[in-house]
C-alpha cells in the first residue's frame, strides 16, 4: 500500500512533472525527523486552539498563550525560533479572526481515502461540532494567500472522507480557515467532479512510484 498525506496528494496535484517526482520520492525515501517535525510544526497553535474550545476559555487566554510561547522563542535561536514565533503569529491571527466561533471539540479523528494501492490518511486538526452539527476542521497559518487549486483538493477530500466513515453530510461539515486572513472556505461538494481529477491523481502516483528511485 502507498501512503501519502492529504498534504502530499494536495502538493502532488498542483506541482510540475518534476515537482510531482519530488513529492513522491520525499514520501518514498522520508528523512525520519522531516515528516514529524512537518506534522508538528504547528503544534503549539493547534493545541492552544483545542483547549481554548475544550475548555471554553476567553479569548484573552490564547492571547496570555501567545504571550507565553513568544517568551520561550526568546530561549531558542534559529529555525526553533522561528517555528515558535510562526506558532505565536498563528496563535494571535486566530485569536482575531475566529475565536468567536462556539466549537464544542469531539474525539480526533483518522479518515482515509483509498484508491486501489494508494492510500490517502486524513487527519482533521478539530472535530468539533457548532450548533447542532458535526464539522471537521482544516486551520491554515500560513502568511501566504492559500492557493485556491489546493484548497479545494483538501476540502473536497475531507469531505468525501468524512462521508465514507460517517455516512450522511453536507458540504457545511467540512472548514477551511485561514487564520492570516480570517477567511472560511467550503469547497466541497456531493458528487464534485473534482473527485474524478483526485482519482486520476492517485492512479498516477500508482504508475509512478515504481520509477521512483534514490
Amino acid at each position: 500500500m502507498i501512503k501519502i498525506s492529504l498534504k502530499g496528494l494536495a502538493k502532488f496535484m498542483t506541482s510540475s512533472p518534476a515537482g510531482q517526482r519530488k513529492v513522491l520520492h520525499d514520501y518514498k525515501f522520508p528523512n525520519e525527523d522531516e515528516p514529524k517535525a512537518m506534522r508538528l510544526y504547528y503544534g503549539e497553535a493547534v493545541d492552544s486552539i483545542k483547549t481554548y474550545h475544550l475548555r471554553q476559555l476567553p479569548v484573552t487566554w490564547l492571547r496570555e498563550q501567545a504571550d507565553r510561547i513568544s517568551q520561550l522563542a526568546t530561549t531558542v535561536t534559529g529555525m526553533s525560533e522561528t517555528r515558535l514565533r510562526n506558532n505565536v503569529r498563528g496563535i494571535r491571527q486566530y485569536a482575531d479572526n475566529f475565536a468567536s466561533r462556539r466549537f464544542t471539540i469531539l474525539g480526533d479523528l483518522r479518515l482515509a481515502l483509498a484508491f486501489d494501492t494508494v492510500r490517502v490518511t486524513v487527519v482533521p486538526d478539530l472535530h468539533v461540532r457548532e450548533g447542532s452539527r458535526e464539522k471537521i476542521v482544516k486551520l491554515d497559518f500560513a502568511k501566504a494567500q492559500p492557493d485556491h487549486e489546493l484548497i479545494k483538493i483538501i476540502t473536497q477530500s475531507m469531505f468525501e472522507a468524512l462521508r465514507v466513515g460517517q455516512g450522511s453530510i453536507t458540504p457545511s461539515s467540512v472548514l477551511y480557515l485561514d487564520a492570516a486572513r480570517g477567511d472560511e472556505h467550503r469547497g466541497a461538494r456531493v458528487g464534485s467532479r473534482l473527485m474524478t481529477d483526485i482519482r486520476a491523481a492517485c492512479q498516477n502516483i500508482e504508475a509512478l512510484w515504481g520509477t521512483i528511485t534514490k
